[in-house]
């Protein structure tokens, strides 16, 4: 007897079994083609039709369903999305014939499925897909950008032609980006640069201003050669950059001689009073008594799977205010991830290398593979991306960067304290994304990872927290974090 014995009163035994075909069939084709995923979006429409309410589709997804064709619950929405946006466009086509015209991503189709994406979008692509053209997620934003944007491109180079260059990339997520000056910003839509222009524009004058103006720390002369960081005085000629009282970058001191200017709001801070009250935090790791399982003192866990205690977790939600769709790239045995699924805090996507007893991850894939990060965003946008990554072979930063290049809002990454040290494999990510780092988040007491009769293995761990519409710069703050080599 299933769960579903209950609705046997109101449905019939042949709509009964043909739930159980379109579960069957689902199954089969989920995966394995962008038409088979649109047939099993119109699978489920069906299946919503015939259970006649959305309590009773959702009682059905979960316990007979999903089971079969081994999907998320947002996964099945996105298919039924999908398909209720393309049905007028495709429902004339046969598979065969859908096959011979040009070929369209996931991804894309993912993107194109979106509700507020325009109906005159997915026309023109369709229009494309029928004259043989293939169609990938780059394509995709293209079009959707053509008729959502308010701006040209060519208005917003003129925006920010006197202090950079404004142009367009191959990247999916942020197809635009402007460059100037060792300063960079990616935006996702032309509206978005178009609204940040003004702030960026102001901030790069005053870098300019400060240049100009520099003044020596040591003697007060001011005239600094910028190229050079000298000093220009007759009297006194030495190496800015060997005087220890410099300030800021120890290269100079600035000076503005006008006001100080307040940069346009960031999207998401509206103004300095909303700063991370304590980016610098320590925070207790509570319970105290939360402790890992016992494994042996020197023997190395496979895959460097270490379940994160729910203090830990903990920690970083009373600190950072999450929202939106989560990814966990190495769920592990579920330890962060339950904290979303379980208290439908947020929608939550799984996946781990690993298979572990007793959790179910969406995917089990490389994350530190750039190519598996394709197909976790062809799942559905991803807002924040929380983990604990495996500490080993650089791994950690591997999987950060792409992390972070897929993740809309922001990443989450709990890692050992000396992952600071701006080391070859990390230091210029480090400090190119210092600006938007807005919390570093460390835990007391440092959490056991092992122990055993001998004794215990305690590492120092810290939660970093990296936010995308963040800037402290925008703000007209000075970066509390920097990752300095000090021997260059």
């Amino acid at each position: 007897m299933t769960q579903l014995a209950a609705l046997e009163t109101t449905q019939t035994i042949d709509s009964q079994q043909r739930l159980r075909e379109i579960a069957i069939d689902t199954g089969r084709r989920v995966r394995r083609s962008v038409w088979d995923n649109y047939q099993s979006g119109l699978n489920l429409i069906e299946a919503q039709t015939l259970l006649k309410g959305e309590d009773r589709f959702v009682q059905w997804l979960e316990t007979e369903a999903l089971p079969e064709i081994e999907i998320s619950k947002s996964q099945a929405y996105n298919l039924i999305n999908n398909a209720k946006r393309f049905e007028s466009y495709f429902r004339e086509f046969t598979e065969a014939e859908f096959v011979e015209f040009g070929k369209l991503s996931q991804t894309a189709m993912n993107l194109l499925g979106s509700p507020s994406t325009p109906e005159p979008a997915i026309a023109e692509i369709v229009s494309q897909i029928r004259s043989g053209q293939s169609i990938n997620a780059a394509a995709a934003r293209r079009a959707i950008e053509k008729h959502v944007s308010q701006h040209t491109a060519e208005e917003v180079q003129t925006l920010y032609a006197e202090v950079g260059v404004f142009r367009a990339t191959a990247h999916p997520k942020m197809p635009w980006i402007f460059e100037t000056e060792g300063y960079s910003r990616a935006f996702r839509s032309l509206d978005e640069a178009a609204e940040a222009a003004e702030g960026i524009r102001q901030t790069i004058t005053a870098r300019r201003q400060q240049r100009e103006v520099a003044t020596c720390s040591r003697c007060r002369h001011q005239s600094i050669d910028s190229d050079s960081f000298r000093c220009e005085a007759t009297t006194t000629t030495h190496p800015i950059n060997s005087d220890p009282g410099a300030a800021g970058c120890r290269l100079y001191k600035p000076q503005l001689p006008v006001a100080p200017f307040t940069p346009a709001p960031v999207s998401v801070l509206e103004s300095a009073e909303e700063l991370p009250t304590a980016p610098f935090i320590s925070a207790p790791a509570f319970p105290p008594t939360d402790e890992f399982p016992i494994i042996g003192k020197t023997e190395r866990v496979p895959y460097d799977f270490y379940s994160t205690p729910n203090g830990v977790v903990q920690s970083l939600l009373e600190r950072v205010s999450i929202a939106g769709r989560v990814m966990e790239p190495c769920a592990g045995d579920g330890a962060i991830a339950k904290h979303f699924i379980d208290k439908n805090f947020a929608d939550c996507f799984t996946n781990d290398v690993h298979v572990y007893e007793g959790f179910d991850c969406d995917c089990h894939l490389d994350a530190a593979n750039g190519d598996s990060w394709e197909i976790f965003s062809s799942q559905g946008e991803i807002d924040w991306v929380i983990t604990n990554p495996p500490y080993g072979n650089d791994l950690p930063i591997q999987i950060l960067s792409h992390a972070w290049n897929h993740a809309q809002v922001g990443v989450a990454f709990l890692v050992r304290l000396s992952f600071c040290e701006p080391c070859d494999s990390r230091r210029e990510w480090l400090q190119s994304h210092s600006d938007q780092l807005t919390h570093l988040i460390t835990l007391n007491p440092r959490p056991k990872f092992r122990k055993d009769v001998a004794g215990g293995d305690q590492v120092t761990v810290a939660w970093m927290v990296w936010q995308k519409n963040f800037s402290w710069e925008a703000l007209g703050v000075h970066c509390p974090f920097s990752f300095v080599n000090w021997t260059n």
